[in-house]
């Protein structure tokens, strides 16, 4: 059989066929009712180092001897590492995502040259504070350091 432009427009020819006319649509009774799928339940961890590809993107003050950091601490720090770490589990009862991200800063030097060391060997909380609005963006409880 050939199709011409005239037998593909002629809606009276017996061969032709137009789907999204009334007479030629599926009826509901003639689609599957129900799905079945079957999927293994899966769990994936993900960590990684997030400092190496913001540098590729051109931040590197904050990871310098020039970083600005002095609303965090008035000695020189730079940001050493930002470590992030994600997961996602999947079961039969539903989906559970997770993502935390970390922010390792390293201390250049003390003014009077000598070091102190300050242990958090006890619960506490933390606030991460949007410094322009002064509103928190982030509150925390660390219930037990030994298991950060």
């Amino acid at each position: 059989m050939r199709l011409s432009g005239l037998k593909d427009l002629n809606p009276s020819d017996p061969d032709f066929f137009n789907v999204f006319s009334e007479d030629h649509r599926v009826k509901a009774v003639d689609f599957i009712e129900e799905v079945y799928l079957k999927m293994p339940t899966f769990k994936i961890k993900t960590d990684w180092d997030a400092a190496e590809p913001l540098q590729k993107l051109g931040v590197k003050r904050v990871f310098s001897e020039n970083a600005d950091l002095e609303g965090i601490s008035n000695a020189a720090i730079s940001v050493s590492r930002i470590e992030h770490t994600s997961m996602l589990e999947l079961t039969k009862e539903g989906t559970e995502g997770a993502a935390a991200t970390a922010v390792e800063v390293v201390l250049f030097a003390t003014a009077s040259g000598k070091q102190k060391d300050i242990v958090v060997d006890r619960p506490f909380i933390f606030v991460v504070q949007d410094r322009e609005n002064k509103i928190p963006v982030l509150v925390g409880k660390i219930t037990d350091p030994t298991k950060i």
